[in-house]
């Protein structure tokens, strides 16, 4: 049996800023399970489209009762990217790839500006999960994998949204400093009685006539 799962999820920040945040989601406190991000490609193909694969490694933490099955081994994924900045859509699909002989993982999530609010992003994960063996024990291991589920998806958008803020305060904090640049020289300008407006190009071609 596959246990699947389909949730939706509004981010307050643009397109742009989530789909930033989400690449730069590792590592993070919010998810500690995920150890090490390595990229194995990134291009841009003929529509614009930048597309990514990425290898995670992370811990395995599994109940005492399944040490005996799972071990503590690390476990590994692989993850495909789409973005596509002119649809303004991202897509990744991640695949487990460890224990493929015992557990089936895969997991989709969509990003998309809400059809209502430009300023928002609307995130769709859908996630499936199929255990093969132990037989006896299918609708333990699912109820559990679907629990961390569960878990790691709140961790994750939480990471999401702490990330949104911070690039958010920091480009706020460069236009702050630009702002504040240029008004210091503008000060600077009319104190030494320098004429910062560039003359018309009538006021050139009068003095040129002299």
């Amino acid at each position: 049996m596959v246990k699947r799962e389909v949730q939706e999820y509004v981010y307050e920040h643009p397109w742009e800023v989530v789909t930033e945040a989400s690449l730069r989601k590792y590592p993070n406190r919010w998810c500690p399970q995920v150890q090490r991000v390595e990229t194995l490609k990134r291009e841009v193909d003929s529509r614009g489209r930048l597309l990514s694969r990425r290898l995670f490694q992370g811990s395995n933490p599994v109940p005492s009762w399944l040490h005996w099955l799972i071990g503590s081994e690390p476990a590994y994924a692989v993850e495909d990217s789409v973005i596509d900045p002119k649809q303004k859509t991202m897509v990744l699909r991640l695949n487990s790839i460890s224990l493929r002989n015992l557990v089936e993982v895969d997991e989709t999530c969509t990003y998309r500006v809400h059809s209502e609010n430009p300023n928002w992003t609307v995130l769709q994960q859908e996630w499936s999960c199929r255990w093969k063996e132990p037989t006896g024990m299918i609708s333990a291991l699912e109820n559990l994998s679907v629990e961390r589920f569960r878990k790691t998806v709140s961790n994750g958008r939480q990471a999401i949204k702490e990330i949104c803020d911070d690039i958010e305060r920091a480009a706020d904090s460069v236009t702050l400093f630009a702002k504040e640049w240029s008004d210091r020289l503008g000060d600077a300008a009319r104190e030494w009685g320098v004429v910062t407006d560039e003359p018309t190009c009538n006021a050139r071609q009068d003095a040129s006539s002299h």
